[in-house]
This record gives structure tokens, C-alpha cells and sequence, in this order.
């Protein structure tokens, strides 16, 4: 995030870049044809480039044919001014630039032109990407094509039930790992014949070879290098032991790719190694029981102590995962050696796995209703309980003398520990505001009472969604839609198929476009005139505009409670919202209108409107906010957080804080 943040304090949003055009020479290391870009390893540098070539002035088509027939030396020409860092910055969210980071990839550009490099040796990565490419368009056409190359190739972008895996909690099977290359590994001990040198050499030149692959990812370099330690051991007669086998490969990976400890897959690869060699040998060492029951220990095992881990990275849970690991995993796991047979048997095994996909879909289509919407607790309260069990692990770990003042000593800080626990577990009221950061749009999440309800929802790429499961929100009370344009709208479609929306207030404007994504069930409440929607701790005042003009045809929101004061001023100009009434006076904070434009900001309503914050949601798009309007917003001493800057913004009793930056002001 320090980078993020030095890098956009140092560029602007609102000054354009002047282009820098540079050829660089090097190999093509990836290739992703579904997003239309690949990863780029230039001579002169140490790190790797993503680019994307799927742009008007290049034939993409005849790019993937020469990199896919091994002309993988390429002379790639890009704008090295190019805006960097541009994906949006929330917490709980998907940080694809430190993804990209953690595979050392540093800086994403857009293709100018290129030409073939006969004379720049060929890398051993582009020699893997190559092959890998060649089976991916072998398969291609086949009806099982994702799941080869999600479950052989580790290339699960083209996975149409991705995001259903996802929400059950199995899509670990498609990450290439442990229990991949154990079955591998397992399969080649069996078939390969010979001397034991021998058949270990082999074997682990071939996993070796598998790993290049699949691309050298880091959870797959985990098991290969445990394969390596195991095999070495027993050829020199020694004892295996885990925490060993981690210490060692953990110190191989990051010497090959230092950068590797930022990635989470490299993190939870190394830990459900822990958990599965260490802990549950442990906790199993003397049981004896049936496999089928001794499988459903295993996999219950997995999901509990995986619990606080998932709360650690991704701040949800789901008691019930265990049924699809415990179900589906292992069917798709019985199919996975069948994959391979697919370059040499063709059609004649093809039709077999195609029936037994359909069937473990069928099956996975099932599991949602019990799985994803069986939430028993929720994340906030799972840290709680984590947080006393872990307490009173240590309390009852430690020995000490039982003397009756240790003993009182012992008893007063369980009751204290209790107390706390208890006081911790009541969610209480609080009012708080999300200016979400949502690139060039608007969303902002009110939470007042325990009643959540949002203000606009972003573009169409927008994913609230998963926002808002990670704070704890299933429901939404009021969705206010400002006016009907795209970057206000368009993540409502989403949202509406995932949530119930119970009311939604908007114009009738707005109510064309968006008539059609909307549940049967919500009810739209048409906003003609001023309306108050009245909570327990705090009132919000709409109030609509009119025009021919779609950013005035509109609707203003007051929010006043005890907390916070404030207003949002979607796109409306400064002519406009100026003549409306004033439902406040002193404010804690405006939404500055139309991202900051020339046109967003009354000087009058300043002047008559004492404003401690002015939140600006915005990115470089247009190049935005204007110049003219900080001057303003400065003269007038009002502090100013633009999302492009501090990524999320949280407005609370306690004051204003920034998720990117970690700037704050506190209230006194």
C-alpha cells in the first residue's frame, strides 16, 4: 500500500501524463488469452511486466499464434508514463497489485506495437509457456477444456463455475498444490520401475518438470520441494521429520523468489501443510478408526482449524464448507488422474469425465443453499470466541503453584476475561459512513442502528457484494440511487441478484433504466417531492431536482444524526443544489458533486455551510478533481480526502479515516 500511496501522491489525478514510449526486448513468460494479456520478463530489467495486447492497433489473434509456435523473444513497444496502480482500494478487497507484486510482476502497460526477436535467447519460462499453450489449443474445443486446464494447468480463469467453487469453499481444488502433486507423485512411485535411485531421480525430474508447467507457482514449489526432501531422505536414510521439511523448503522458495512471502497462496500453502502434517498427526496419533469416519474427521478437522485463518485473510466464514470439501473434493479429485489420459486417448475418455462433471455440478448447485447461506454467527462474533478460546488455552497451559491467592488471581481474570466477552458480543448501535472507493463512480454505505443502507452502487464492475458480506451485512434497508447514469447505477444489477434490497428510492428517470434488474419484491419508492426517512439515531432528507439534464435530474441526500452531519450531492452542479433548502447548517462533511468537476461546487453554498471534511470520489479517468475546486475547498480550510489517494473512507463519532493512506483526523 506504501507504494500505491507514494506512487499517486507523485502522479496526480487530475494532471495527464506525458507519453514515453520505449522498445523493450525480452521473452513472454504467461499468456492469458481471456483477459487479453500477458506477463513480459524485458533483458534490462529484473522484474517482470504485465501487458495487455488486446488493443485496437494489434491483431491479438496473430500474437497468441506466434507465442503459442514458441516465438516467445519478443521487442514490445509501451508508453513506460502509463498511469500505474489503478484498481481500486477497500479493505477486505482483493489487492491485485500486491498479487502481482508477490510474483514479481511490477508495472501494467498497454501494447503499442511489437515485432518478433529472433536474436534474444529463448528463457526456460517461455519455453514452459509455450507448451502449456500448445495443450491448452489441443484440448480447446473439448467440453471438459475448463477443467483440464483448471485441474492439469492451474489456468482456471475460463472456469464457468468458478464463482460457484468459490462460494462453497472448494475452490482450493483448482489451485495446483499438495494434494495434486501427492496424487502425482503417488501414481509415478507406482508406475515407474527400476532401481530406487533411479526411480526417485526420475520421479522428481518429472515433477519438476510438471511444476515448470503449470508456471512455478509458489503452493505448487512447496510440494515439489517436500517430494525433494522426502526422496533425499530416504535415500540417505534419514528421518523425515515436518517441521523440517517446512524450515527447508520455506528457505529454498524464498532464496528462488524473495518476493513469495507476500503472496497468500504461498502463506496458507505452508500453514495447511502445518495443520495436516503436524497438528492432526498429533491429535491423531493413537486413534484407530473406519476410513469413512476417519475421512470425516479429517475434513472436519481441516474446516475448524482453518476457521481463524479464513477470518484472518478474508474476514468470513462458513460453518458448513465442510459438507462440499467432504462431498465434492474428493469426486473431483478421483477425476483428476483421468485428465491426463486426455492428450492420448482423445474423445474415447472425454465423453466419461463430461458425464461425471455434469454430475458434480448438479450436486455443487445444491450445496449453496445449505452451505452459503448457513451463516450461524457472524465474522466479528467467530474473532470473539477465537480470541476467548485462545486465552484460556494459554490460562489452562501454564503451570502454577495452586496457592489460594494464585487461585483468586485466576479466578478474577477468568471473570474479567468473561465480562469482556460478553460486553464484546452485543453489536452495539453505532453510526458510521463507507465513502467506498469505486474508481470513477460513487457508493457509500450508511450504518446507523444496524440499519444499512447505500447510496448509489458504482459502475458495472462494481462488486459490493463481497464488501459488504465482509462487514457483516446480508441485507440492505434503503438503496438511494442519485440519478440514472452508469457509474451510479451499474453495479445495482449485482447486487440485486445476490441481495435482498428491501426499499429503493430513486427518480422515474432512473427507475427506466434500472426497472429491469430489480426483485419483484423491493419496493421502489419514486421520489417526486422531498421525502424523510426517519431512524432511530438519525434522518436522511431527499431532495429531488428536475431537468432535461441527467447529472441535475437528481437527487440530493441530507444525513443528520448525533454523530455525523453531512450531505451527498451525487452529480448535481453548484447552480443547482445551492437553491435548495437548508435541512443543516454546520456540516461534518459534503460529498463533493460530480467527482470534483468545474461544475461541482457552489461558492455560496460553502459560505453559508461550515464544512469540516469534503470526501471526492474519483481516479484519473478524467482527470479529475478540477484544479479550481480544491483551490476552493483550501481557501475555505476544509480538509479534502480523494478516494484515488486514500482508497476507502471511514467517517465516524472518532473522526475521518483513510483505508490507503492510514491519514486521519480525529474529533476532539
Amino acid at each position: 500500500m506504501k507504494r500505491v500511496e507514494a506512487y499517486r501522491n507523485a502522479t496526480p489525478s487530475n494532471i495527464k501524463q506525458t507519453a514515453s514510449l520505449k522498445t523493450l526486448d525480452g521473452n513472454v513468460v504467461s499468456l492469458n488469452t481471456e483477459k487479453g494479456t500477458l506477463i513480459f520478463k524485458p533483458k534490462a530489467l529484473e522484474h517482470k511486466i504485465m501487458i495487455t495486447y488486446n488493443v485496437e492497433n494489434i491483431d491479438a489473434r496473430t500474437l497468441e499464434h506466434e507465442i503459442i509456435e514458441e516465438k516467445t523473444a519478443f521487442k514490445m513497444e509501451i508508453d513506460l508514463n502509463e498511469r500505474q496502480f489503478r484498481e481500486t482500494h477497500n479493505a477486505y478487497e482483493f489487492d491485485y497489485q500486491k498479487y502481482l507484486y508477490a510474483n514479481n510482476v511490477i508495472g501494467q502497460y498497454h501494447l503499442k506495437s511489437y515485432e518478433v526477436s529472433d536474436g534474444l535467447k529463448k528463457s526456460i519460462l517461455a519455453h514452459f509457456n509455450s507448451r502449456r499453450m500448445k495443450l491448452m489449443r489441443l484440448v480447446e474445443n473439448l467440453k471438459v477444456a475448463e477443467y483440464f486446464n483448471a485441474l492439469i494447468l492451474g489456468h482456471n480463469d475460463s472456469l464457468s463455475e468458478k464463482d460457484l467453487f468459490r462460494r462453497l469453499g472448494i475452490s482450493h481444488v483448482f489451485a495446483i498444490s499438495g494434494m495434486h502433486f501427492g496424487l502425482i507423485y503417488a501414481s509415478l512411485y507406482k508406475l515407474i520401475k527400476g532401481p530406487r535411485g533411479c526411480k526417485s531421480i526420475l520421479t522428481m525430474g518429472l515433477l519438476i518438470c510438471y511444476w515448470g508447467l503449470i508456471g512455478f507457482s509458489y503452493s505448487a514449489g512447496r510440494a515439489v520441494f517436500l517430494v525433494i526432501y522426502v526422496e533425499v531422505s530416504r535415500m540417505l536414510s534419514r528421518k523425515i521429520d515436518a517441521l523440517s521439511a517446512v524450515a527447508l523448503t520455506n528457505l529454498i522458495l524464498l532464496f528462488i523468489f524473495p518476493n513469495a512471502v507476500l503472496a497468500v497462496s504461498y502463506q496458507l500453502s505452508f500453514i495447511a501443510y502445518l495443520l495436516i502434517a503436524y497438528v492432526y498427526q498429533r491429535l491423531n496419533r493413537h486413534k484407530k478408526m473406519h476410513k469413512m469416519i476417519g475421512s470425516f474427521y479429517f475434513v472436519f478437522f481441516i474446516q475448524i482449524a482453518f476457521l481463524p485463518i479464513q477470518l484472518y485473510y478474508f474476514n468470513e466464514v462458513n460453518l458448513l464448507a465442510f459438507l462440499p470439501n467432504l462431498i465434492i473434493v474428493p469426486l473431483i479429485s478421483a477425476l483428476f488422474p483421468f485428465f491426463f489420459l486426455i492428450p492420448l486417448l482423445g474423445t474415447s475418455i472425454v465423453w466419461l469425465l463430461e458425464k461425471c462433471l455434469h454430475g458434480i455440478e448438479f450436486v455443487a448447485k445444491l450445496m449453496p443453499i445449505w452451505c452459503v447461506e448457513g451463516q450461524i454467527l457472524t465474522p466479528s462474533q467467530f474473532k470473539i470466541i477465537f480470541i476467548f478460546a485462545f486465552v484460556y488455552f494459554v490460562y489452562k497451559s501454564i503451570r502454577i503453584s495452586q496457592s489460594l491467592i494464585l487461585k483468586k488471581s485466576q479466578m478474577t481474570f477468568m471473570a474479567l476475561m468473561t465480562s469482556w466477552m460478553i460486553i464484546s458480543g452485543f453489536n452495539f448501535s453505532k453510526s458510521e459512513i463507507h465513502f467506498f472507493d469505486v474508481g470513477h463512480g460513487d457508493s457509500a454505505l450508511i450504518m446507523n442502528d444496524h440499519h444499512p443502507i447505500l447510496i448509489d452502487t458504482g459502475d458495472p464492475y462494481t462488486d459490493l457484494t463481497q464488501m459488504l458480506i465482509k462487514r457483516d451485512i446480508y441485507k440492505i434497508d434503503a438503496l438511494i440511487l442519485s440519478h440514472a447514469h452508469s457509474d451510479h447505477v451499474g453495479g445495482l444489477k449485482q447486487l440485486a441478484e445476490t441481495y435482498p434490497i428491501y426499499q429503493i428510492y430513486c427518480n422515474q428517470e432512473t427507475y427506466e433504466v434500472i426497472k429491469a434488474d430489480i426483485s419483484a419484491s423491493t419496493e421502489v419508492i419514486v421520489v417526486k417531492s422531498p421525502i424523510e426517512i426517519t431512524l432511530a439515531n438519525a434522518r436522511l432528507t431527499l431532495i429531488p431536482s428536475e431537468s432535461d439534464d441527467t447529472n441535475d435530474n437528481a437527487i440530493a441526500v441530507w444525513y443528520d444524526s448525533k454523530e455525523i452531519k453531512g450531505i451527498f450531492l451525487g452529480d448535481i452542479s453548484g447552480p443547482v443544489y445551492e437553491k435548495f433548502p437548508s435541512v443543516l447548517t454546520e456540516l461534518d462533511f459534503v460529498k463533493i458533486a460530480h467527482h470534483g468537476s468545474k461544475t461541482g461546487l457552489s461558492k455560496s453554498f460553502l459560505k453559508e455551510h461550515p464544512i469540516k471534511y469534503a470526501i471526492i470520489s474519483h481516479n484519473e479517468k478524467y482527470l479529475m478533481p478540477n484544479k479550481s475546486i480544491l483551490d476552493q475547498l483550501e481557501e475555505e480550510g476544509i480538509e479534502i480526502y480523494k478516494t484515488y489517494n486514500c482508497g476507502e473512507i471511514i467517517l465516524n463519532k472518532r473522526g475521518i479515516f483513510s483505508y490507503l493512506t492510514h491519514k486521519s483526523t480525529v474529533n476532539p
